[in-house]
């Protein structure tokens, strides 16, 4: 044995040696008698200077989705609203139609119908947009169905 050691280069040595620490190491650790684990550490340390330039670009991805996220959302906001100011436009042009007194199918009314509901639901769920705007059109609207659907004389 010491023949062994004598003959042995260092890099032998120091490779033994390592082996030896690390075996004990692991021992130590999977027993679980000390709190830091140094292998885990060890490897947590390489991995993380392995993977630094991945961790960085994924980090950089990551920072770009969470901005086309964000204006994904500032589009959808800009998008509903528009849609309810739509709604609006269509309600208001429909209760000056029937003020001119200009005849309208069944069907129209519906969709007219829809318009409100889908405009009154926009209101509801967003309560700093103006609104009070088709009070009066609503009431004329459903006065003039109400009063289509009694006579069943629509377009």
């Amino acid at each position: 044995m010491i023949d062994l050691l004598l003959n042995a280069t260092v890099g032998q040595v120091v490779g033994t040696v390592a082996a030896i620490v690390a075996i004990l190491t692991a021992i130590i650790e999977f027993n679980g008698k000390i709190k830091k684990f140094p292998i885990t550490s060890a490897l947590a340390w390489i991995g993380e200077r392995t993977n630094k330039k991945t961790i960085e670009k994924v980090n950089e991805v990551e920072e770009k989705v969470n901005k086309i996220s964000a204006r994904q959302e500032e589009m959808e906001k800009i998008s509903d609203e528009r849609a309810a100011v739509a709604c609006r436009i269509r309600i208001l042009r429909f209760s000056d139609e029937l003020r001119r007194e200009l005849k309208h199918s069944k069907e129209s009314f519906e969709q007219t119908l829809l318009d409100i509901d889908a405009y009154e639901a926009y209101c509801d769920a967003h309560p700093g947009f103006k609104n009070n705007k088709t009070v009066v059109a609503k009431k004329r609207i459903m006065d003039a169905y109400e009063n289509c659907m009694e006579k069943n004389n629509f377009l």
